[in-house]
């Protein structure tokens, strides 16, 4: 009984924080994949490369790649962009900053691209400014 009091007070959070922002479209949402090497990564000396798994929720991103860890990002929509951050919190994360990085973003039946128009976290920029597959 308990656990379900807790259940419910949980999901009531989430539904609280989601309705606070706009819910990211449904042709955005989704799991992608794109794969990743060195040379993508403009500044780091030590990138993971490999395959990246993206899953996109109407409020969070998630991150899935060999030695990042698990990151999750917060991501609302704002006109025709989409706004992500660290989630304050979250293990591996991606910024020392907690700062909004903003993306406009095309999204069609087999892929997702974003165009950074502005991120202070260049890592993030690195990863999520690419086209994605579905």
């Amino acid at each position: 009984m308990r656990l379900l009091v807790i259940a419910s007070v949980l999901t009531c959070l989430l539904v609280a924080v989601g309705a606070s922002a706009a819910s990211v479209p449904a042709s955005v949402q989704g799991t992608f994949t794109r794969h990743f090497g060195i040379q993508d990564f403009k500044q780091a000396e030590e990138a993971p490369s490999g395959t990246y798994t993206m899953k996109i929720t109407p409020t969070l991103l998630v991150w899935t790649a060999g030695g990042l860890g698990q990151p999750v990002e917060q991501i609302k929509v704002s006109g025709g962009t989409v706004e992500v951050r660290d989630k304050p919190g979250s293990l591996g994360r991606l910024c020392a900053t907690e700062a909004w990085g903003t993306y406009r973003f095309k999204a069609s039946a087999k892929s997702v691209t974003f165009t950074k128009v502005k991120d202070p976290c260049t890592t993030r920029g690195d990863i999520l400014g690419k086209t994605w597959t579905r």
